[in-house]
């Protein structure tokens, strides 16, 4: 069930900005935002079961910004090379390296060397060698996504990841659940409240 936290107990997150990766229409009555990691099973479950359903029932047709937010989780490292690999193969290859990052995670993780993974797979986005050397030593890019942790230290511990945001409330059901996260978007879209809304 769909059960927004006391108003100060909201973590406050970024507003949406062009530097954000997203999906859907940017007027969209419902902005959802998810914080989540290449790393971690429930963030692979996330990705495999939850947003192929979303997508077809609400980002399609209009009714859902998806906004996607790197989370480092451990193994750190790896977590970051493959986020960052992700954004440098461009806004328009992102989401489509996002899913063969998450479709790998197995792999990746059970490697000796997890690197060599996420290089190969970037490769098939389109990312050279000399490219992916550039982007894994972007140090900006890295204190960006380690400054998602302080904006999510808030969340108390029974609240599971990935973390969704819809309108900017944090949502504190089972995120990997399509079917409450479905329940949620649904009344946000009977009962929009403006002050609510993620800025644009």
């Amino acid at each position: 069930m769909f059960v927004p936290l006391p108003l100060l107990a909201q973590p406050q997150i970024p507003a949406v900005s062009p530097d954000d990766m997203s999906l859907g229409r940017s007027n969209a009555p419902v902005t959802l935002i998810v914080y989540a990691s290449t790393t971690g099973a429930h963030f692979a479950q996330f990705y495999r079961e939850v947003f192929p359903k979303l997508d077809k029932a609400y980002i399609q047709h209009g009714q859902v910004r998806y906004i996607f937010r790197e989370y480092l989780t451990p193994p750190v490292d790896v977590s970051a090379a493959g986020m960052m690999m992700a954004r440098c193969t461009g806004k328009d290859r992102y989401f489509k390296t996002l899913a063969r990052l998450m479709n790998s995670q197995n792999e990746i993780l059970t490697a000796e060397n997890p690197i060599v993974i996420v290089r190969r797979i970037t490769r098939q986005s389109g990312l050279s060698d000399h490219s992916f050397e550039t982007c894994i030593n972007d140090s900006t890019s890295l204190k960006h996504m380690a400054a998602a942790e302080t904006h999510l230290s808030e969340i108390p511990a029974d609240v599971n990841m990935p973390y969704l945001f819809i309108n900017g409330v944090l949502f504190t059901g089972d995120s990997t659940d399509s079917d409450a996260v479905a329940s949620a978007i649904d009344k946000v879209i009977s009962n929009p409240s403006p002050d609510q809304r993620t800025q644009p």
